[in-house]
């Protein structure tokens, strides 16, 4: 069957977002094997409480499940792909609603993310090589609305950001079961992500800014 350049573009980018989709579906209904299957040999990860090697991630992801830690899904919107070749930038809008407990009250905690994925082409296979978890918004509430829940600010992982209201905070502090054991780094300073230019694409016109101090 002949197809066209636009119609394999557009199949090829299908191709390509799989990865990312079939992570989330994986990662939420326990299904290890195959979550491990949407990375590349050597993949990498990094999120709020996880930087590291993405089969120890699944491992530790697997641990937390069987001891009923938190119940989490992770919703994958709209995304973003700039291809070059067998190689791939994904930047993917995401939801991520838990329930845990904090302090002995039940609460609904929502986190508005970012995944920027590395996505390469390896055999036929488009897979996973990067990960990393760019936290812009969240919010925490109790399930039941008479219960009260009380926080210290102090002990929160990083102050509130005025431009976007967010204040992403490690649940480890919170929760009733700390998982304070799981390695995590610092947060870089916050920039705004810019995508890459296309492949083979002229550098575009010096910015604005560029002569202000």
């Amino acid at each position: 069957m002949n197809v066209s350049p636009p119609d394999r573009d557009a199949i090829e980018r299908i191709r390509l977002l799989q990865p990312v989709q079939d992570w989330a579906a994986f990662r939420d209904t326990e299904q290890w094997d195959r979550l491990r299957a949407v990375y590349a040999p050597g993949a990498t990860t990094a999120v709020s409480w996880f930087d590291g090697d993405a089969n120890e991630f699944v491992s530790r992801c697997q641990q937390m499940a069987a001891g009923g830690e938190v119940a989490a899904h992770h919703a994958i919107g709209t995304s973003q792909c700039d291809r070059c070749g067998d190689r791939a930038l994904v930047s993917s809008r995401v939801t991520i609603l838990m329930r845990l407990a904090v302090h002995g009250v039940l609460c609904d905690v929502t986190a508005v993310s970012r995944f920027i994925d590395r996505v390469v082409r390896h055999s036929d296979d488009w897979l996973i090589t990067a990960r990393v978890a760019v936290f812009e918004k969240d919010g925490i509430q109790p399930v039941y609305p008479g219960d009260r829940l009380e926080l210290d600010r102090s002990k929160l992982l990083i102050p509130i950001r005025p431009a976007t209201g967010s204040a992403p905070m490690h649940w480890s502090r919170v929760a009733a079961r700390p998982i304070s054991r799981y390695p995590r780094r610092a947060a870089p300073p916050w920039r705004p992500w810019t995508a890459p230019r296309a492949c083979g694409s002229p550098p575009g016109p010096p910015s604005r800014n560029a002569d202000r101090s």
